[in-house]
This record gives C-alpha cells, sequence and structure tokens, in this order.
C-alpha cells in the first residue's frame, strides 16, 4: 500500500499511480475513436444524431476521454518536472530523452501512416478519392504538413497521425517549458490565472489545454504537491461534480470551453483519487502486458478502426443501444488487436518495435 511519507514517496507513489492508469485511460481514447459518425435508420445511411440515446452516449464517452487525456498532460508535466533542479543542463537531458521516446515515434508513425495511404491510393483509388491529395504528387511543403496540420492535403486538419495532435501539443509545452518553470518558480500558484488569461488570446485552444494541464503537472512535480492524499479524500465529491457538470454539458449543450475543461480536470482529478484508493485499498493491478502495450495501441488503432467501423456501420440493429453495444465491441476487439500486435512485433523486430514506442 502507497502512502506518501516523504518527497521520495510522493514520487514513488505518483509513479505507482501512472503505471496503473497509463492502460485503462488509453482504452476510453480508443472507445471514443471507435463511434459511429454515420449510422443506418430506415435503411438510410444517416448522421448519428439521428439517435438521441447514443449522441448522449458518445458525448459522456468524449467528456471521459478529454479527462483521460487532461491526466496525460498532467502526468507529462509531472514527469518532466520531478526532478529537483532544473538547468540549462537537465533541460537538455530531459530534451535528448524525449526525443526519443516522443519524436522518433512521431516521425516513424508518420512514414507509416503516408505509406498505408500510398498503398490504399494505389489499390484502391476510387474508395480513396477526395480523402487526400495523392501522395505521389506531395511538394515539400505536404511532406511537412503530413507531421503538423494536413488541412491543406486532406479533408480534416491535424496531423496525418490524427491521435498524434496530442504529442503535437506535447511538444509545444516542452519547447516553453523553461518558460513555464520560470513562471511557476517566480509567480506561485498565481501563474495559473496568468495561463488563463489565454483563453481570451487568440492561441489556438488545444495548445492552451495542453500547456495548462502540462503546467499544472509541472507545478506538482516542483512544489512536490501531495496530489493523490487530497484527491483520495475528495474522491467521492470529484466523481460526484464530473458526472453532474457532463451531464449538464450534455443535456444543455454547453459550448462553453472553460466549462468543458473544467470537468476535464474534475474528472482527472477523479481519476487519481479512484486510481489511488484501488492501489491503497483494494491493491489492484494493471497486468505489465498491457501496460507496456499502451503507446503501440495509441499510435496504431486510427486506421483500423475507423475501417472497421465503416464497414460494420450498416450491418448494426438499427437502434441508439446497437450501436453503442458495437462501439464498445469494437473497443475490446481493437484493443486485444493491438496488445497482441505489439508483443507479436515486439518478439520478431524488437529493437523496431523499441523505435516505435519511443523506448517504452
Amino acid at each position: 500500500m502507497c502512502r506518501a511519507t516523504s518527497d521520495i514517496n510522493v514520487s514513488d507513489c505518483i509513479s505507482d499511480l501512472i503505471s496503473f492508469l497509463r492502460f485503462p485511460l488509453m482504452i476510453t481514447v480508443l472507445l471514443l475513436h471507435c463511434s459511429f459518425d454515420l449510422v443506418m435508420k430506415d435503411g438510410v445511411l444517416q448522421d448519428s444524431i439521428c439517435y438521441a440515446d447514443y449522441t448522449c452516449f458518445r458525448l459522456f464517452v468524449t467528456e471521459i476521454t478529454n479527462a483521460a487525456v487532461a491526466l496525460f498532460f498532467i502526468f507529462s508535466g509531472y514527469l518532466f518536472f520531478r526532478d529537483d533542479t532544473f538547468t540549462f543542463h537537465s533541460y537538455g537531458d530531459k530534451l535528448h530523452k524525449r526525443f526519443r521516446s516522443i519524436l522518433v515515434p512521431y516521425l516513424l508513425w508518420t512514414i507509416i501512416y503516408i505509406f498505408i495511404y500510398f498503398l490504399a491510393q494505389l489499390l484502391l483509388p476510387t474508395a480513396m478519392e477526395g480523402v487526400m491529395k495523392p501522395i505521389a504528387d506531395f511538394t515539400f511543403r505536404d511532406w511537412i504538413s503530413c507531421l503538423w496540420n494536413v488541412e491543406d492535403i486532406a479533408r480534416r486538419n491535424g496531423p496525418i497521425v490524427s491521435q498524434f495532435w496530442y504529442l503535437k501539443e506535447l511538444m509545444i509545452a516542452i519547447v516553453l517549458a523553461p518558460l513555464l518553470y520560470g513562471g511557476l518558480r517566480s509567480l506561485n500558484g498565481w501563474f495559473f490565472p496568468v495561463l488563463l488569461t489565454m483563453y481570451i488570446l487568440p492561441v489556438p485552444s488545444t495548445t492552451v489545454v495542453g500547456v495548462l494541464f502540462f503546467t499544472l503537472g509541472a507545478y506538482v512535480g516542483v512544489y512536490k504537491t501531495h496530489i493523490m492524499e487530497v484527491t483520495y479524500s475528495l474522491r467521492w465529491v470529484l466523481a460526484l461534480l464530473f458526472v453532474v457538470l457532463t451531464i449538464v454539458l450534455i443535456t444543455q449543450d454547453c459550448n462553453i470551453g472553460f466549462i468543458s475543461h473544467l470537468d476535464s480536470l474534475l474528472g482527472a482529478m477523479a481519476y487519481v483519487g479512484w486510481g489511488t484508493y484501488l492501489l491503497r485499498k483494494k491493491h489492484a493491478h494493471i497486468p505489465a502486458m498491457l501496460t507496456a502495450s499502451s503507446f503501440f495501441l495509441f499510435a496504431y488503432h486510427q486506421l483500423p478502426v475507423r475501417l472497421v467501423t465503416k464497414m460494420v456501420a450498416p450491418y448494426i440493429a438499427e437502434s441508439g443501444y446497437g450501436y453503442m453495444a458495437a462501439q464498445l465491441v469494437i473497443c475490446v476487439i481493437m484493443s486485444a488487436l493491438g496488445v497482441g500486435g505489439y508483443y507479436m512485433l515486439k518478439s520478431i523486430f524488437p529493437r523496431f518495435t523499441a523505435f516505435l514506442c519511443g523506448g517504452r
């Protein structure tokens, strides 16, 4: 049972919590991406909003996933700043480590996804028409766009590995880390109101949110805050507030960014509190084989999930509950395939797999 009685114990306990929550949090991300944009009703393919119950389910999954992503940012900020000192030399060491754990897999998976799109355009030209500019016609600018924003060459925005928007925003936060550290040291807790003013500035919202939650994690690391103790004692309150606010967001169709981000923060803290409870009181354990596969699951799933949901959508029972069940089943299947694929690839190409997963 992990109880924090010193700075060392705080670090050990949070590390145990991160290991414990990593895989379940990743499953929420995968579950969200298993949702159906189009559904069948009365024999016609329609927008999923035609089923109110399924729409509510999707929105609820979105909120629990937003909370999971917020916690990933918080954990990343904590891990970056958990050392006692932050100097030019230590920052260089941290950048070197993140080069391998973030940038290298970011580049490798981008190449893999581009190759998959190229094969699809070559073998299934009709199906891929209009999805993305022909890769054979890419200019240098188009190749760079794949790393950052494919808006000019595809029917969406973000990196070509769309779920890697998180890694993109994380890298921005890491570049800003010295400024964030300086702000935390000079202004202490007052630094957060300063950051909140970014909401009224023309800054991309995902960058603002990523920096905010990353900085919150940095605060925990710099000041050795006993976040597990606080959230553990308030776990029921946090969970209740999260559920209530989520219901309000869903039923009232609130599009206020700040309220949504507050809900994500409450959810993230509820995850910490209940994760701490499960570790301390129930001695819960996530198998190492699942935890180790988390990054691979994150990186691989988008295209297979998109393909499967489009293939099975016309054959699901025409009801909101039918699509809820299908989304859950697909999530389980794709998770199992991801874990199995990770260990198969690791057994055949261990070094390459290590590069793909950033040494995790």
